[in-house]
């Protein structure tokens, strides 16, 4: 749908392709996040892709970066292979998701998708304040909108640690230990963070176990007074 709210249908020639989204140019002007239908010519492959940002004019016409949710691989009849640090991401324990500045998720790795319950389909594209994860802290506070680790270090490019729960996709909360770090460009310049985050629940019992024992050499197990060992 063009800017006069007009639909069309233009056949071009994708410019660059990836997993997750391609270049086009067309000759119509577009909006930025307005939705389009991708079909690759001689074929049934269809997709539905998001406008991101227009990328210049060239003499094919205007220039769009476009994104999909799920991958593009049958669209374009090309089989991506992962790089080598998307591989060592995917084979961490821990769950691992990057965030532009405007908190959009780019990336999701597969801890994180064996964490949470989500694929990284389903969550790619995704802001992290859409409510999919529900952040609370540890008394039920939300965190997505106030109180966000992930806006605090994009603010400030300090890194911060903090012990929350997430919201698994079957509905059960998850308490996971969060690492965050602001990523930069190659001028130094935030341009997003990147979280770490692993299931606490073993550390949370190994805590409350250490805390039961403390009670029971400081203090009497009939009155719960202090005893000799508190006091010094």
């Amino acid at each position: 749908m063009d800017l006069t709210g007009k639909r069309f249908s233009e056949r071009t020639k994708t410019m660059t392709v990836s997993r997750y989204g391609c270049s086009v140019a067309l000759a119509r002007t577009l909006q930025t996040e307005q939705a389009i239908h991708l079909r690759r010519i001689g074929t049934n492959e269809t997709a539905i892709a998001q406008v991101g940002a227009p990328m210049g004019t060239q003499a094919e016409g205007h220039v769009y970066g476009v994104g999909t949710l799920n991958s593009c691989e049958s669209l374009w009849g090309i089989r991506f292979s992962s790089s080598f640090y998307e591989k060592l991401l995917d084979n961490m324990h821990d769950g691992v998701y990057f965030v532009n500045r405007d908190r959009k998720i780019t990336y999701w790795n597969e801890g994180a998708e064996r964490l949470s319950g989500y694929a990284a389909g389903v969550i790619v594209g995704k802001r992290c304040f859409d409510d999919l994860l529900g952040h609370v802290d540890g008394c039920g506070k939300p965190m997505c909108n106030k109180g966000c680790t992930l806006s605090d270090v994009m603010l400030d490019g300090q890194p911060r640690e903090a012990e929350i729960l997430l919201r698994h996709k079957e509905g059960h909360r998850v308490p996971v230990s969060v690492r965050v770090l602001p990523m930069r460009n190659r001028e130094g310049k935030i341009v997003g963070a990147v979280e770490v985050f692993s299931d606490s629940t073993a550390k949370q019992k190994i805590e409350k176990r250490v805390n039961e024992l403390e009670q029971l050499a400081f203090r009497d197990a009939l009155t719960g007074v202090p005893n000799r060992r508190y006091f010094e």
